[in-house]
């Protein structure tokens, strides 16, 4: 596991640190209309997100008794059929799409549908990859499609490409872990078709996942649609931009549940080993994020100005509250896959979407009409803290752990992992 973790560290801080790196420089040649007219786009998708999901990923991973070709067949016909989605409906609905979006960006619309396309059938190579622990190979085509496809960016918007820059920059990145999935993946395809398994996920895992989806729409993703409508595409652009470096952390908790997630899956209704990975992965976890996270936001009226630019010194204070919200989720995400693959329970991560959804819902508008987005970003810093230290409550509960045991093996494996981290030998 340790080999692992320190694969996916290289590689997840590598591309957190190639991103960073781009992203400076992309902020430089773009505007933050840019940023916001590609981020309204994305919500469009991320509505078909929502209206698709429907646990297929989890019963793919924690389904263990269909056999893998089989299952990983019948996933990848129900991703294909998903991806399509978004290109049909345009299609089909072009006269009112044409009323509701402008013309110049339809382009860019065209492109992101076959960049979803693409995302939708590497969810099927992916989860494969994960759930036979080959995760080493995740870790390098996810960097290499990072760097690729910033690079392509770059190049883009020295032409002068405006938005259709950070377009390209998502076709080639979803076009690269496609066919490096595809590559690496000990299943290729099939043409097989179950439909007691898809019934199995469905049941399983599908109206929760829907229903939380929904949630999560309003929950994660609504904020900048609601601030390009109220306040202009400007600020939703600062927001935007603030919400990607505030969440940089949430990368962190991506390589832990590439660790965890086979682990939890493996010990189902088992709260003793689920519990003692749990309690590490907490560990380390606050040891490589919260100190750096912290100092980050706290120079930020230093290096904003001169890594990204003097038009964008309105993104700091909107950053320095989203540093707040990407610290509580780096903790809120751990608890998912623990009450999901875990324990099979995903109606509780609907029941808590439900909590940050009505305070988004209710303290959203107001707060973006009097303080634009800084506003947008309070509220949902505000929410996350909430539903945060209502998870957490649950997973306790869940995993049988007092607080005094949480905090006494909290403290052990953190001393552990810090004399890990200075070289010394702790396993």
């Amino acid at each position: 596991m340790m080999t692992h973790f320190i694969v996916l560290c290289f590689s997840h801080y590598g591309g957190m640190f190639c991103t960073i790196a781009f992203t400076f420089a992309l902020a430089r040649l773009l505007c933050p209309s840019d940023f916001g007219a590609v981020a309204t786009l994305l919500f469009f998708f991320d509505f078909f997100n929502w209206a698709t999901e429907w646990g297929w990923e989890q019963g793919l991973m924690a389904n263990r008794e269909a056999p893998l070709s089989r299952a990983a067949s019948t996933h990848l016909w129900i991703r294909i059929v998903t991806g399509f989605l978004p290109l049909l409906v345009i299609g089909l609905f072009f006269p009112l799409v044409v009323k509701m979006i402008p013309p110049h960006r339809m382009t860019l619309l065209s492109i992101l549908c076959l960049a979803y396309f693409f995302e939708k059938m590497s969810l099927t190579y992916r989860t494969v990859l994960e759930r036979t622990y080959k995760l080493k190979h995740l870790a390098a085509f996810e960097f290499s499609a990072n760097v690729f496809s910033y690079t392509c960016a770059f190049i883009a918007a020295i032409f002068g490409l405006g938005a259709m820059s950070l377009v390209i920059q998502r076709l080639v990145e979803k076009m690269t872990m496609f066919f490096g999935y595809l590559w690496s993946s000990p299943w290729k395809f099939g043409i097989e078709w179950d439909l007691k398994i898809a019934k199995a996920s469905f049941k399983t895992f599908g109206i929760a996942s829907w229903s939380g989806g929904i949630l999560a729409l309003v929950a994660y993703t609504s904020m900048i649609p609601l601030i390009s409508s109220l306040v202009g595409t400007h600020q939703a652009g600062l927001y935007s931009r603030a919400f990607s470096m505030g969440t940089f952390p949430i990368m962190l908790t991506a390589i832990f549940q590439r660790l965890t997630l086979p682990i939890y899956a493996h010990n189902q209704f088992k709260p003793d080993p689920i519990r003692r990975v749990f309690i590490k992965a907490q560990s380390y976890k606050f040891i490589l994020l919260v100190i750096p996270q912290a100092m980050l936001a706290i120079t930020s009226y230093w290096w904003i100005p001169i890594f990204l630019g003097p038009q964008w010194i309105e993104v700091i204070p909107v950053y320095q509250a989203l540093a707040v919200y990407g610290i509580v989720r780096a903790f809120y995400d751990d608890v998912v896959p623990v009450l999901t693959y875990g324990f099979k329970r995903p109606w509780e991560i609907a029941k808590n979407h439900v909590v940050q959804a009505v305070i988004i819902v209710t303290l959203g508008p107001i707060a973006v009409i009097s303080m634009k987005a800084l506003g947008g970003a309070i509220v949902m810093s505000f929410s996350m803290v909430v539903v945060t230290l209502i998870f957490w409550r649950k997973v306790f509960d869940t995993i049988q752990c007092r607080r005094k045991d949480f905090i006494l093996q909290f403290a052990i494996v953190f001393l552990r992992a810090r004399r890990f981290v200075r070289g010394h030998k702790v396993w």
